[in-house]
């Protein structure tokens, strides 16, 4: 289920959405009917929620600058903007906010509807990609310190060499930093020296500089393997 909050001060159209919407069968929970911008806010900072429903014409705060103070808490939440107004400008400044859908008021309940269910399919589609993303990432890592746990040590400028080369295949330094770092946890976190290496790899974003504290990390681990 996906938290879904509604803001609109015409306490008719809440009570009328409440009624007429199946919000089990839209797999979304609704944790907020809000009359005002500022509720919504409050209620945001203790929930976390994936689709915001609001009117634009609000008192104290309109719905536009509700989306963009939404976007600043949770940059992945989707938002749904209704209007009874049909100005080209307030439909302008919602697209440029990176609103999913601006509904006219009186909005029917089948385009409501479908609306939400976009976005949830949106929001299912986000979230498959980065689990795939995580796991590609994960297989990289591990397929990296496997590499490096193989690694024949010589000649300093060479072994960085071969490192460079090892981690450009992956595009991402960030990748040999985490590869690095799982050798220190598998291979040391007891010793002193791997400790000090770590704790600067850690704030390193130079890929030369992860180049240095890698090939340093590794001739501490093959000196203690001998």
């Amino acid at each position: 289920m996906y938290n879904l909050l509604f803001v609109d001060d015409e306490l008719e159209v809440l009570e009328s959405v409440k009624r007429v919407l199946s919000w089990d069968k839209l797999k979304v929970r609704v944790i907020g009917w809000c009359d005002n911008a500022l509720d919504a806010l409050e209620l945001m900072v203790n929930e976390h929620v994936d689709i915001l429903i609001t009117d634009v014409k609000m008192p104290v705060m309109d719905g536009l600058e509700l989306v963009n103070r939404a976007k600043a808490m949770y940059p992945d939440i989707k938002c749904l903007v209704l209007s009874g107004y049909g100005e080209f400008t307030l439909a302008q400044s919602a697209i440029s906010l990176g609103v999913k859908g601006y509904l006219l008021k009186p909005c029917e309940k089948e385009v409501l509807e479908e609306n939400i269910k976009k976005c949830v399919e949106l929001i299912e589609k986000e979230r498959l990609a980065s689990s795939d993303q995580f796991e590609q990432r994960q297989m990289q890592i591990e397929e990296l310190y496997d590499e490096l746990m193989k690694l024949k040590l010589g000649e300093e400028n060479n072994d960085k060499e071969t490192v460079r080369k090892m981690a450009l295949r992956y595009r991402d330094f960030s990748i040999l930093r985490s590869a690095i770092m799982m050798a220190f946890i598998q291979h040391g976190q007891s010793m002193q020296s791997l400790q000090e290496i770590a704790r600067e790899l850690v704030h390193i974003k130079d890929s030369e500089e992860i180049i240095r504290c890698a090939v340093g990390l590794l001739r501490e681990i093959s000196k203690n393997r001998r």
